[in-house]
């Protein structure tokens, strides 16, 4: 995750700069109110931070929900995931047995 993120995290600031520049302006000519620079680069600071904790949430979702079939065991090496879901695929046959 902290490849992409070090990839993206210039593009990402850049993007929603963009966004709160034009909404700065929008808002300017629409009802009057002004978002000085530093104002602007607070609005940006606090949605790159939230885009980058939304992003880590969903990792760890996506990361768990896959482990649940891909490496039940969370193993750190493919023989020992291996291993372990052989484990886990007997334990459910067995479990079918029983019940």
């Amino acid at each position: 995750m902290n490849i992409l993120w070090n990839f993206l995290r210039p593009i990402i600031s850049r993007v929603i700069g963009a966004w709160v520049g034009g909404l700065a302006i929008w808002l300017s000519a629409k009802y009057g109110v002004v978002l000085d620079e530093n104002t602007q680069l607070q609005i940006i600071a606090g949605a790159v931070a939230l885009l980058y904790a939304i992003g880590q949430t969903v990792n760890a979702v996506v990361h768990r929900t896959l482990d649940k079939k891909l490496n039940p065991g969370d193993a750190a090496s493919n023989h020992l995931a291996d291993v372990e879901a052989k484990e886990v695929h007997v334990l459910k046959a067995k479990e079918a047995l029983r019940g």
